[in-house]
């Protein structure tokens, strides 16, 4: 099925499970070392009570298929379609091949059945160990849980004029019982997939069931760059230390996202205080704001008169306001609307009339992700001067690879066949043929003898 005849069909609706949405499940590519069975992300959660959860995922693919795919995610969301459909009544998912093609857009072909069965053999082969970050959404806490996604599966073919003409099912697959019991207590979100089926890059999918888990209940979003790169998203950035590259890697998953509507802009935010770069999402949708803009302090009565009315008090009310109050108004104004895009409960019931009492008692409450407009000059003056600290550290440290690179080609011919030796055994995880054949001036292989120079040249300066 093409893209054009995708946007052509109803709106395809499947359902995504909420700790799937959260964590990858394996790597964010179709390749696959043959000796990397097990990936561990972690990452720190603040509660909403300032507690710190030291949260752990841990994937382990069987030693013959190995981890999961960037594709398989793929087939994954197609099963939990067909169990949607089914109304999860049972762990057991029946089916026929051509309908899983249906939902993922495939040909029909021996080339794609092949392709589908090896998804399903990586993914009865996973098990992943959840410690204090598998969501219950019944007790409504971080537990641990140590689970698998499939139990077994059965694909069978028809064969013969009388199979031919069966209609039932031929085909199955068990999920794990743990994994089910997820589904049926309801920890699930809807999922767009005539969207998600449209991406057409790996990381765009994933990035997008990230991100769909918070568009849907606020405007705007932000997460630390490096643990969203690999711990949602399941980058690998052994090789991508700066934060240039890693924002090259996510860029174009941020215009594909933005192309299709998705998110309307992305930011990034140096954080001084925690020392790491942070991005920052504002999203598209049908969300409603109130309208007129926000006067500034200085501006004239009548204007904002006007921006009181347009946010829903009378005439008469935001006249009083102001000859009494003229000085509070644009401040609260802008408060007003943070709190209206974010959905804030606290203007859920009746925000006008928490406007005008904000108004009258100049309420002067912290209230959690709300900058004023100073506040947020200053944020954006901040991060234009990180980025040009971060620009100035880029340059700073390819001249200084430079450095230690012509410094390599100066050494004795013994010295640098040393270090070339050394730098190829730091990249024994890589196959061994790609290893035979790597040549010296592959990326790769560079920055490890770079690494090396690095460590011998500061040893021998300091003895």
């Amino acid at each position: 099925m093409s893209d054009e005849s995708r946007e052509k069909t109803t709106k395809l609706v499947g359902r995504d499970e909420m700790n799937l949405a959260e964590f990858a499940l394996g790597l964010a590519s179709d390749r696959n070392a043959k000796n990397i069975k097990t990936i561990e992300r972690e990452q720190t959660l603040v509660l909403s009570d300032g507690t710190r959860l030291e949260q752990f995922w841990t994937v382990t693919g069987s030693d013959k298929h190995g981890l999961p795919r960037a594709g398989d995610d793929d087939v994954l969301i197609a099963l939990l379609k067909l169990a949607s459909d089914q109304g999860f009544k049972d762990r057991r998912i029946n089916f026929t091949r051509y309908e899983v093609m249906q939902i993922l857009g495939w040909d029909p072909c021996g080339a794609n059945y092949r392709r589908f069965e090896g998804s399903l053999e990586r993914l009865a082969g996973v098990r992943i160990m959840a410690k204090n970050c598998f969501w219950d959404c019944l007790k409504k806490l971080y537990t641990s849980l140590y689970f698998g996604l499939i139990d077994d599966y059965q694909i069978l073919d028809r064969g013969g004029r009388q199979l031919q003409q069966l209609e039932m099912p031929l085909t199955h697959v068990n999920l794990n019982e743990k994994f089910f019991q997820s589904l049926r207590d309801g920890n699930l979100k809807r999922l767009d997939l005539s969207l998600y089926y449209r991406l057409r890059s790996a990381v765009s999918k994933r990035l997008y069931r990230f991100l769909d888990k918070r568009a849907h209940r606020k405007q705007f979003f932000e997460v630390d760059l490096y643990s969203m790169a690999t711990v949602n998203l399941g980058l690998d950035l052994s090789t991508r230390k700066y934060a240039s590259q890693v924002k090259q890697m996510l860029e174009p998953a941020h215009e594909e996202l933005h192309e299709h509507g998705f998110i309307c802009d992305w930011k990034y935010r140096w954080s001084p205080e925690r020392e790491t770069w942070f991005v920052g999402y504002s999203f598209s949708g049908s969300r409603q704001r109130m309208v007129g803009p926000v006067p500034t302090p200085s501006a004239s009565a009548s204007s904002l008169v006007e921006a009181l009315v347009s946010r829903g008090l009378s005439l008469k009310i935001a006249t009083r306001l102001n000859d009494q109050y003229p000085d509070r108004i644009a401040g609260k104004l802008d408060l007003f609307d943070h709190l209206v895009n974010a959905r804030s409960p606290l203007v859920s019931k009746n925000p006008v009339g928490w406007l005008r009492k904000a108004i009258e008692d100049d309420y002067q409450a912290q209230v959690p992700g709300y900058h004023t407009p100073d506040q947020r000059e200053k944020k954006k003056r901040d991060k234009e001067a990180a980025r040009w600290k971060e620009i100035e550290e880029t340059r700073r440290q390819e001249a200084r690879q430079q450095e230690l690179w012509a410094h390599y080609l100066e050494l004795p011919e013994v010295e640098r066949l040393d270090i070339l030796a050394e730098a190829r055994r730091m990249l024994r995880f890589l196959p061994a043929d790609k290893l035979e054949t790597i040549e010296i001036d592959s990326p790769l292989l560079k920055v490890e003898i770079v690494n090396i120079v690095a460590g011998r040249k500061g040893a021998s300066e300091t003895a």
